[in-house]
């Protein structure tokens, strides 16, 4: 997938900015909360930015295929992927910019959630 170089919003609705979530391990009980909120978010923008750190640490794309390391980094991941696969599929546009503690989100997490990269220079 091209990382995002440049866009124009068309103005039908605010884009939704956020970053530093966190989500992980080190506080399971924020996850719950953030995705309620998310579906709120997602349901009044047609545009989303995430600018880094949504997870606290993300050790690779391959995190999402296992289920024994990081089992709240894991569970947060693939409800936060399906929700946003969900509203690109309905015409909706998410993208992402790397943090320092997610900056290894790879091509499968890009696929699975369907947010395309920011290009970073």
């Amino acid at each position: 997938m091209r990382p995002l170089n440049s866009l124009v919003l068309d103005g039908a609705s605010e884009p939704l900015f956020f970053s530093d979530v966190h989500l992980g391990e080190e506080c399971p009980s924020l996850t719950e909360p953030f995705l309620a909120w998310l579906d709120k978010a997602l349901a009044s923008s047609k545009t989303v930015f995430i600018l880094g750190d949504l997870f606290n640490a993300w050790i690779g794309d391959d995190l999402l295929e296992q289920d024994r390391l990081f089992p709240e980094t894991v569970l947060a991941a693939r409800a936060v992927c399906q929700k946003l696969k969900a509203f690109t599929e309905a015409e909706g546009a998410a993208y992402f910019m790397a943090g320092n503690r997610d900056f290894l989100i790879g091509p499968n997490f890009f696929n699975r959630s369907g947010l395309r990269p920011i290009a970073q220079e």
